[in-house]
C-alpha cells in the first residue's frame, strides 16, 4: 500500500508541475551609474556582434577557395592567292608557297600555350634550308674578298664569314642556314594573315568551389551546340564566349593591320 501511495504522489506532482507557470522576479535598480554600466556593456556587444563580425568580417558569409581553368579554342581558316605584283619582295620560285590554304596548325603557333595563345599574322617563308655557305642578304656588302675578313660576325647577319665575296649578289658569303633569310615581308602594306582578325576564339571558362561543391562556367546551359556554331559576341550576344580576333584587338583599342 505504501508503493501505491508514493505512485500515486509522483503522479500527482508530475501533473501539477506539468500545469505550471513560472515567471521571473524583475529588481527595478534606480541607480545612474548601473543603468550607464548596463548599457555600456550593451552597446559594446552590439557594436561587436554587428561592426566586427557581420560588417568588418562578413561573419554572415562562407568563403572558399576557387579552383579554376580556362581553354582557348581558335577556330578559321582563309585562302591566300596573291598577285605576281603584291609578292613583288619574294622570289619568283617561291610566291607558290604564299598561294594556299592556311588552318589552326599553319598560324596557331605552338598550338598550346600557358595562360596565352598566339596567332600568326604575318610570315616570311624561306623553303629548303641546310647548313652551308651562301651569300649575306642585306648586310656586308663587298667588292672583293678583303672586305670579309674570315671569322667576322655581324648582329644584323646570319652566320660567319667565309672569307668570300659573292661577284653576283655583291654581298660576303657566310657559313649559315642557306639560303639565308631576306627580312623583306612578302607584302609591302599588309599582312599576309591579315584576314586572320575574322578567325574566332572560344574562351571557355569553369570555376569550382570543393567546399560548397559547386561549379560554374561562362557557358550557359541554354547555350547548345548550334548557339555556340553561329554566335559572337557583341551588344546583341553579350553572354556568346566566342570572339573575333578582331573584335578583341579593337576592344584593346588597337588595329589589327597594325
Amino acid at each position: 500500500m505504501a508503493f501505491i501511495g508514493r505512485c500515486a504522489l509522483w503522479v500527482q506532482q508530475g501533473v501539477g508541475a506539468f500545469f505550471e507557470y513560472d515567471t521571473p522576479k524583475i529588481v527595478h535598480i534606480r541607480s545612474k551609474k548601473i543603468g550607464i554600466l548596463s548599457r555600456s556593456v550593451q552597446a559594446c556587444v552590439i557594436a561587436y556582434v554587428v561592426g566586427y563580425v557581420m560588417v568588418y568580417r562578413k561573419g554572415y558569409q562562407e568563403v572558399d577557395k576557387v579552383v579554376s581553368a580556362v581553354t582557348a579554342k581558335v577556330k578559321g581558316n582563309a585562302l591566300t592567292n596573291f598577285t605576281n605584283d603584291e609578292l613583288e619582295n619574294v622570289r619568283p620560285e617561291w610566291r607558290y608557297l604564299y598561294r594556299r590554304v592556311w588552318d589552326v596548325t599553319d598560324f596557331v603557333v605552338p598550338p598550346i600555350e600557358n595562360n596565352a595563345f598566339f596567332v600568326m599574322t604575318n610570315v616570311v617563308i624561306t623553303p629548303n634550308q641546310t647548313r652551308g655557305e651562301c651569300p649575306e642578304v642585306g648586310v656586308w656588302n663587298c667588292t672583293e674578298n678583303i672586305n670579309c675578313p674570315p671569322g667576322d660576325t655581324n648582329f644584323k647577319g646570319h652566320g660567319t664569314l667565309t672569307g668570300k665575296c659573292n661577284l653576283t649578289t655583291r654581298t660576303c658569303e657566310v657559313h649559315a642556314w642557306c639560303p639565308v633569310e631576306n627580312d623583306l615581308t612578302p607584302l609591302k602594306d599588309r599582312g599576309v594573315l591579315e584576314e586572320s582578325k575574322h578567325f574566332t576564339v572560344l574562351i571557355k571558362n569553369q570555376i569550382y568551389f570543393p567546399k560548397f561543391d559547386k561549379q560554374r562556367s561562362n557557358i550557359l546551359v541554354s547555350q547548345n551546340e548550334s548557339y555556340l556554331s553561329s554566335c559572337s559576341n557583341s551588344e546583341d550576344h553579350p553572354f556568346c564566349p566566342v570572339f573575333t580576333l578582331g573584335y578583341i584587338v579593337e576592344a584593346a583599342g588597337q588595329n589589327y593591320s597594325e
